[in-house]
């Protein structure tokens, strides 16, 4: 399970049906102003389930796992959660459980189609690179992962893309970018002064101690 810390991209949780998970929130921003990295830095992380936390959780796709079993799975995660669910891949299980929305990963179906199914649900993309973050916004993404951004078991022999490519297309596209990939605390800090909007991670926010 992975964890999403983003304050400009989720807003304040609240009590909420089935089906009503918030949804996406675009954000603006001047081409010609200041590079991101020089603004204010954002707000420490709330805890998860407090007003304005900014947190999402993603329920990964096992390969090997029914899609009868993810429903269920996906219905239980987002009746109990009080952060916004994101589905890995499978807008039918997203409408099947009221999730807030879907990341596809790269090699998934178009942006574009799965709004079709979706409408104003979340709507991401995992990416790899600048350009795939151009199409992705393109398509009409609500937000980007990018990574691995630094070393990280899930990437074995991957040395990692760096906050330079990270800061890259923080700065390029205009939705917003959330980092992914070796990311703790430390590094959480590096990523948003490099551009990122957040940062999503697993061991990280195991070890965090709020509930």
């Amino acid at each position: 399970m992975a964890f999403i810390h983003a304050p400009g991209l989720l807003g304040p949780t609240r009590p909420r049906t089935r089906g009503t998970q918030p949804g996406p929130r675009r954000r603006r921003r001047d081409r010609g102003g200041p590079p991101r990295g020089g603004r204010e830095p954002p707000p420490a992380p709330h805890p998860a389930g407090t007003p304005g936390a900014g947190r999402a959780t993603t329920q990964p796709r096992p390969p090997t796992v029914t899609a009868r079993a993810l429903e269920a799975n996906a219905i239980e995660l987002v009746a109990a959660s009080a952060v916004p669910v994101v589905i890995s891949s499978r807008s039918d299980i997203v409408l099947a459980s009221g999730a807030a929305g879907v990341n596809l990963p790269e090699r998934d179906i178009t942006v574009h189609d799965a709004r079709a199914l979706l409408g104003q649900r979340l709507i991401g993309r995992s990416v790899h690179s600048l350009k795939s973050a151009l199409e992705a916004e393109q398509d009409g993404a609500d937000f980007v992962i990018f990574g691995p951004v630094f070393p990280t078991p899930t990437h074995p022999g991957s040395a990692g893309l760096g906050l330079i490519a990270l800061g890259e297309v923080a700065q390029t596209v205009t939705i917003p970018v959330l980092a992914i990939g070796g990311v703790d605390a430390e590094r959480g800090a590096e990523c948003l002064a490099a551009g990122a909007a957040g940062y999503a991670a697993i061991r990280l926010f195991r070890e965090d101690p709020a509930p």
